[in-house]
């Protein structure tokens, strides 16, 4: 078995979520997330395209970039990257060669820690061998308990858009996930946020307080919206003048500005060109969000999971020229699936149901009876998704708007089989 196997197979006894686990593995590594240089980054919805806008940038600058995102889209290389491209079978594999012995000798102890835990200090190791200047790390849930909280001291924090999501684990108000999130702050170092909610901002505001944390924030009245439409965005933001971004909505101009300012800041420690950012931000992709597949039909995937982002979403679905909709969905069961079905089921002409990989998965029945409550549309149900996209397909004629969403984890089957349809 090779370890990457391993890793993917790994089951552990079910554990409470903290880092003391993982900080104990990274110990025993010589604390590699400490010797390189860091950027943490939290939020709900918006932190994918933040790393990626960011490495980018600094990409364009002729750094030496890494990122760790999750979930992962086509397989689990793809959430370690330096400079855009995913580690390789055998640098991961040399890397995981490391761990495994500490890993052997943990579970001994009752010390056990998850494939997503290993997978952060795999990223961590990874980053300091190959020498970056300076790596970019995506929260996998939360912020306080989660496995990449184990930085002594980033660069900076930074908070995109917070809003309710996985309240099972991180709280059932807004208060309560902008205090889990908000543990990412450390002390001395600044803190960048996107525009909040007044209660999520006091919140933010109490613990960089606390922490003596700069806070950085700025309005969406700062953003001067010049053109957006299905080809990206342009804008203008404090000195920063007629930014285009290849990302769709308007969402992406506002998460834009964000890494634009943590960019302004970033020049204390990096020499940075505004063209090369320029050029960044507008080379900058995001898979599965507002994605075009395909023309004919139209096939746009979003891996839109909460209210949020689903209504963001919605708001950008008139900038698609289409005469029906076939919706394609699923969502796992610990999400809004009422409010969301709801939002979303009045401008489906015909939905599709199917089933997502996954132990959190809502029964494919459930998501049936939820769409009837609140459309008289067909509904057709395919617990196998090769059939359901196929599914989605029949239905399309050539001027419709297929769409896919409700889940990352969904969204991964979905892009993976299309991109290899004929």
């Amino acid at each position: 078995m090779t370890y990457i196997k391993w890793l993917i197979e790994r089951k552990t006894p079910m554990v409470d979520f903290t880092v003391e686990n993982v900080a104990f593995l990274l110990e025993k590594l010589n604390n590699p997330q400490d010797r390189i240089k860091t950027i943490h980054i939290s939020g709900t919805n918006g932190k994918g395209s933040l790393v990626f806008y960011l490495e980018n940038a600094l990409f364009f600058n002729n750094y030496k970039v890494g990122t760790f995102t999750s979930p992962y889209m086509t397989d689990i290389n793809d959430s370690i990257e330096i400079n855009g491209q995913k580690i390789s079978n055998e640098d991961y594999e040399n890397v995981l060669a490391k761990i495994y012995p500490i890993i052997l000798e943990m579970d001994k102890i009752n010390k056990y820690v998850t494939g997503f835990e290993i997978q952060v200090a795999a990223a961590f190791l990874y980053f300091y061998e190959k020498k970056v200047d300076v790596a970019i790390i995506e929260v996998g849930m939360g912020g306080r308990f989660d496995a990449t909280n184990v930085m002594k001291s980033p660069l900076l924090s930074a908070f995109t858009s917070i809003s309710l999501d996985h309240a099972n684990l991180l709280g059932k108000t807004l208060k309560e996930i902008a205090w889990n999130k908000g543990g990412i702050i450390k002390k001395s170092r600044p803190t960048f946020l996107y525009p909040q909610k007044e209660e999520v901002y006091k919140e933010l505001k109490e613990i960089a307080d606390e922490n003596k944390s700069e806070i950085y924030k700025f309005d969406f009245s700062e953003i001067n919206i010049i053109n957006e439409d299905i080809n990206g965005n342009e804008f203008s933001f404090r000195e920063y003048k007629n930014i285009k971004t290849s990302l769709i909505g308007r969402h992406q101009a506002y998460n834009a500005s964000l890494a634009l300012s943590i960019l302004s800041y970033l020049k204390n420690f990096f020499v940075l060109d505004d063209e090369k950012i320029r050029q960044g931000i507008y080379k900058t992709t995001n898979p599965a969000r507002l994605e075009i597949i395909s023309d004919e039909p139209l096939i746009l995937m979003d891996g839109s999971h909460n209210e949020e982002s689903i209504n963001s979403l919605i708001s950008n679905l008139d900038k698609f020229n289409y005469e029906k909709l076939i919706l394609g969905f699923s969502i796992l069961r610990d999400k809004e699936r009422e409010k969301i079905i709801k939002n979303l089921a009045k401008y489906a002409d015909t939905v599709v149901l199917t089933d997502i990989d996954s132990d959190r998965k809502s029964d494919i029945n459930d998501l049936y009876n939820i769409f009837k409550s609140y459309t008289d549309k067909k509904i057709y149900m395919e617990t196998d998704i090769e059939k359901a996209v196929n599914k989605t397909l029949e239905l399309a004629s050539k001027k419709d708007l297929i769409l896919w969403c409700g889940s990352l984890y969904l969204m991964k089957d979905i892009r993976h089989f299309l991109k290899n349809h004929k």
